[in-house]
């Protein structure tokens, strides 16, 4: 129980993240712009913080963020489900599907990317 709420306590006091699913979406987006993965990391929930800041590195590493922040700006469809889960696709070029975003509204009302 005592980690249940550690964790409960971190959400609480994380306010990196919009007041939307897309604005939380373009702050990440803003911040790979300014090739600051440290920034961007944040705005996933706090359980993929540290897998994702690891993701960053190696992309940044590869020197692939400037594509991924073209693919993110792409057109995106959104689904809700129910009013703290908001689903993007984004397809490329040939109408395929070639990502999917998941965000949820946290305990304090700031909306975290899930996942990606």
């Amino acid at each position: 129980m005592q980690r249940i709420k550690e964790i409960e306590d971190q959400y609480k006091k994380d306010m990196y993240g919009g007041d939307t699913p897309e604005e939380t979406i373009q702050l990440f987006i803003d911040a790979l712009k300014k090739e600051d993965i440290d920034l961007a990391a944040k705005y996933f929930v706090i359980d993929k913080q540290e897998e994702w800041l690891d993701n960053l590195q190696k992309i940044k590493e590869k020197n692939m963020l400037a594509k991924m922040v073209k693919d993110l700006e792409r057109e995106k469809s959104k689904k809700l489900t129910g009013d703290d889960v908001a689903t993007f696709y984004i397809s490329n070029d040939k109408r395929e599907l070639a990502l999917i975003i998941r965000t949820i509204k946290g305990v304090n009302g700031i909306w975290k990317i899930e996942d990606m």
